[in-house]
């Protein structure tokens, strides 16, 4: 004994048509999320290249501190007049502070927050 389940005509183009509605919706949020994560992923890419150019230009700052540090101390376990050791560390601050001065040029760009991409 089976049933025959009357549906009628407008009842199908009803469900048809609410079908199809689901059918863009979920095609304009996909779209949607697509564009939004490229554009996200565009946003991540441009920071870490800013990173990566700052954090290469603060590399060669430190190695400047630290050959200028070695030579510093190099100087000082070799024999030597006062004066000459003098010259070693005015040497050392002066490298010091145009390193300081460089690296305040050569900030670290701001860390990505929800707001900034």
């Amino acid at each position: 004994m089976s049933q025959e389940i009357k549906v009628s005509r407008t009842a199908q183009k009803v469900f048809g048509a609410i079908i199809a509605i689901m059918a863009v919706a979920t095609l304009v949020t996909g779209l949607y999320s697509i564009h939004n994560q490229e554009r996200i992923t565009r946003c991540q890419a441009d920071i870490n290249h800013q990173f990566i150019v700052q954090l290469r230009a603060r590399n060669e700052i430190s190695t400047s501190d630290r050959e200028s540090l070695a030579r510093t101390i190099q100087g000082f376990l070799q024999p030597g007049t006062r004066e000459s050791r003098k010259k070693l560390l005015e040497d050392y601050l002066k490298t010091k502070e145009e390193n300081d001065a460089k690296r305040q040029k050569h900030p670290l760009p701001a860390l990505p927050s929800d707001a900034s991409c």
